[in-house]
């Protein structure tokens, strides 16, 4: 492999033996499956050519097997997702695969498609540079916020809700990243179903925990940390 290049293809390698006889192996089929066949024992006066890469493709995301990959021309998107890609993961959101390709003269701009990867007819075409990304269904989960006193300065962040989430659940893994300067007996949840904020004791929930003390969350709950200067809260038509 040390003298191949980026765009060598090792798909359909031509051996030329002496007596002139040529075989096409598949190199890949070897490495990935053990197909010894497909990996010849060379022989003096042997000939190998390599053809350039006619069709590369990047798969990436909840695969079990990400890569940049070459595609015969019978190999299709199911075969890049279950062969190269060795299937998808369970947590794979399936039906919403991206296929990203790059400008050409054909499509100037560029595009991005949408693909499940689990219907019958998932036959999406794929062309050379294509990116192809399964994305995980953490992507597609609702959402709670942390704003104000997190990592040094007066932030938003958003955290993917989970069934049971608790607001111990959600603080604690930045515990380390909440400045000295916050003012944790202060903090409240907005929450997205009352018009009144709820106010709660992050101090016992982070370092003297009582359940009692703790607040399940719902999607698009808000957990606010006010600063220890100053705080106020804003009601109304407001985001």
């Amino acid at each position: 492999k040390a003298f191949l290049l980026p765009t060598s293809s090792t798909r359909a390698v031509v051996l030329r033996s002496a007596d002139g006889k040529e075989t096409v192996y598949d190199l890949f089929k070897a490495e990935r499956f053990g197909q010894i066949a497909q990996d010849p024992v060379v022989a003096p006066g042997d000939a190998i050519t390599l053809r350039r890469a006619g069709r590369v493709v990047v798969l990436e995301g909840e695969v079990f097997r990400p890569g940049t990959y070459e595609l015969l021309p019978a190999e299709d998107f199911s075969a890049l997702i279950s062969v190269q890609g060795a299937g998808l993961r369970d947590t794979a959101q399936a039906d919403r695969v991206q296929i990203t390709r790059k400008a050409s003269d054909a499509k100037t701009a560029g595009g991005i498609a949408l693909v499940d990867a689990l219907a019958k007819d998932s036959q999406a075409a794929l062309f050379d540079g294509d990116k192809v990304r399964v994305p995980s269904m953490d992507e597609y989960l609702p959402v709670v916020y942390i704003e104000g006193a997190v990592a040094g300065e007066y932030s938003v962040q958003r955290v993917a809700w989970r069934d049971g989430m608790r607001v111990a659940d959600l603080i604690r893994p930045l515990r380390d990243r909440i400045p000295a300067s916050a003012d944790l007996k202060k903090a409240f949840v907005s929450k997205s179903t009352a018009d009144a904020p709820v106010s709660i004791d992050l101090e016992k929930i982070l370092y003297s925990y009582d359940p009692a003390y703790d607040l399940p969350l719902e999607p698009e709950d808000r957990l606010v940390i006010p600063l220890g200067s100053m705080y106020v809260f804003v009601t109304g038509e407001v985001q």
